[in-house]
């Protein structure tokens, strides 16, 4: 609006055209000195026309985010690989939110809308997003019949079971029927009831095949197993029969359990050992499984430090204390972080973006900040310089 002629525009309030977030009152003939502040409306619109830029799309593969969430999505698989360690952990942990979260993350990949844990969206090109959805799709209804098949022949087989067959001794002639049934009378004591070879109940039966089915897939702790079955429907006292009558090890079960979350995460020895005690394992079966997979704290400590320099920014003070927090000892920390290869100065300037994003400060506060977080004096002015401050 600076090449506005008389006339042309009504007086009123309009953007500032030299302060973002505030408004100047046009006379309508020119700018006046009145001016107030505005809460500022984000849009779509193009850079310029008082609306911020679009986020650029993000670096991951669409085509793997899709695939690792269809195929994987219930151990958290698309969300470790878009950086969301933390919620990724705790779909991993319930299976993917009982199959909702997993069934959620699908339809967002699919829909286009999944972010990265920088915040970008995660962008299919050319046909990949129609491709995906004929993909799913007929993956979902395969599965859903599937199941139908599979349920449909259990029942058969529980009715077969249970039809009486047809005895394939002769009759004896009727004689000596009689002389049978007369002998039997006079000599045979009174019958006696025979116990059934199989006197599980069908409801047992369910349970323990379940329980079989559900180690099949992953590895429990006993009282996770007979949560897991209660929350199937099954009766404690049908899910405890069916746990201890599976013929589980659990102590087999504790290192598998281990290894499938070393398989998606670094942990440090102590801390893996309480994971496994929240899932319900004994403190010796813990114990027992951890010993089992742990191939020494400096490799999963080294792990640990990458996946969060892959999430966040972080000084060297302040990673190695991220690392004691989660469990290692300082000097297994700091061995780890010195076997890193990371420009520290680098670290300081996406730590100082990342805090600009999220509000406003002058150069001297923050450099404080950096320094507060860690970093060196020189760092800090390394960072500050870069973002322009």
């Amino acid at each position: 609006m600076n090449d506005i002629q008389p006339g042309q525009v009504p007086a009123g309030w309009y953007p500032d055209p030299q302060q973002f977030g505030a408004e100047r009152y046009f006379d309508g003939a020119s700018w006046t000195g009145q001016s107030r502040p505005v809460e500022p409306v984000w849009t779509d619109a193009p850079y310029g026309q008082f609306g911020e830029p679009p986020a650029p799309p993000s670096t991951r593969s669409y085509t793997t985010t899709w695939l690792l969430s269809l195929l994987l999505g219930f151990f958290g698989a698309d969300r470790f690989y878009l950086g969301k360690t933390g919620s990724a952990i705790v779909k991993l942990l319930t299976l993917g939110g009982f199959a909702v979260w997993w069934l959620v993350d699908l339809a967002m990949t699919l829909a286009g809308k999944t972010r990265d844990a920088e915040g970008r969206v995660v962008t299919g090109e050319g046909r990949q997003p129609a491709i995906a959805w004929t993909v799913s799709a007929t993956v979902i209804v395969a599965s859903i019949i599937g199941a139908g098949v599979s349920s449909g022949n259990a029942s058969e087989e529980v009715f077969e079971a249970d039809e009486p067959r047809a005895s394939s001794t002769p009759a004896p002639a009727e004689d000596d029927a009689l002389e049978v049934a007369d002998t039997e009378v006079e000599d045979s004591p009174s019958p006696v009831a025979e116990e059934p070879e199989n006197s599980e109940t069908v409801s047992q039966q369910q349970a323990v095949s379940a329980a079989r089915d559900y180690l099949r897939f992953t590895a429990f702790s006993r009282s996770g197993l007979i949560d897991q079955l209660e929350f199937e429907g099954y009766s404690t006292e049908d899910a405890t029969y069916a746990v201890d009558h599976v013929g589980a090890d659990w102590f087999e079960q504790a290192a598998l359990s281990a290894e499938q979350y070393l398989q998606f995460s670094a942990f440090s020895k102590s801390g893996l050992i309480d994971q496994l005690l929240f899932e319900g394992f004994t403190e010796e079966e813990a114990a027992y499984g951890v010993e089992q997979v742990y191939d020494g704290q400096g490799g999963q400590a080294a792990a640990s430090a990458q996946s969060y320099l892959d999430v966040m920014a972080f000084s060297r003070d302040g990673l190695i204390d991220q690392l004691e927090f989660e469990g290692y000892s300082n000097a297994e920390a700091t061995a780890a972080v010195d076997s890193l290869d990371v420009d520290w100065n680098e670290q300081a300037a996406a730590k100082a973006r990342e805090y600009l994003e999220y509000s406003s400060f002058s150069r001297s506060a923050l450099i404080d900040q950096l320094i507060f977080e860690g970093f060196t004096a020189a760092q800090a002015e390394h960072g500050v310089n870069s973002v322009g401050l």
